[in-house]
């Protein structure tokens, strides 16, 4: 039997963390001024603090 862990990109794991440990991360959708964004993809938490 096989397994994997699966976080969403609220975890704010990073991706070198995430690989170490093997775990994958999933991007949630975010919507910023209309814009339907990937999380930490097309949008980083940067953006998004300054934009709130």
């Amino acid at each position: 039997m096989s397994f994997a862990i699966i976080t969403d990109s609220t975890s704010d794991i990073s991706p070198a963390r995430a690989q170490e440990l093997g775990i994958y991360v999933i991007p949630l959708h975010v919507i910023i001024e209309g814009e339907d964004l990937l999380d930490q993809v097309q949008a980083s938490s940067c953006r998004c603090s300054i934009l709130a």
